[in-house]
């Protein structure tokens, strides 16, 4: 859950995000097991490292290294989470929700149990 898009967020707040599950009753799908979800506010944490690589010729240069993680990571559900919008300047951001679960599928009478990834988006405004 997540504000409207025409709702503004001030970014001294936490943006609340709550994730569940509910069974359908009598239902006949495929039974899911929940793995994991990960929570990331635009592209996520950024993290720099700075590596020294040795080129072609010999000589030593040094390389910037940039990668991103989640700004939470969930295991179970249940789960509400407070996100910090402190840093996010003016403007429309993204909520991406990185969901992971097991599937067990049946193919010609052999059960398999399948990872399947799924991503939700959902933009909001900080003002």
């Amino acid at each position: 859950t997540t504000p409207s898009l025409l709702v503004c967020t001030a970014n001294t707040k936490t943006l609340g995000v709550s994730l569940k599950s509910t069974i359908i009753p009598r239902s006949k799908a495929t039974k899911l097991k929940f793995v994991s979800a990960t929570f990331f506010l635009d592209k996520g944490v950024k993290h720099t490292k700075h590596k020294r690589v040795r080129t072609r010729s010999g000589k030593l240069k040094t390389v910037t290294v940039t990668t991103y993680t989640a700004n939470a990571t969930a295991h179970h559900l249940p789960v509400t989470l407070a996100l910090k919008l402190a840093g996010l300047k003016t403007g429309t951001h993204t909520l991406t929700v990185k969901l992971s679960y097991k599937e067990t599928k049946t193919t010609h009478g052999h059960k398999k149990t399948v990872t399947v990834h799924k991503t939700l988006k959902q933009k909001f405004r900080v003002c």
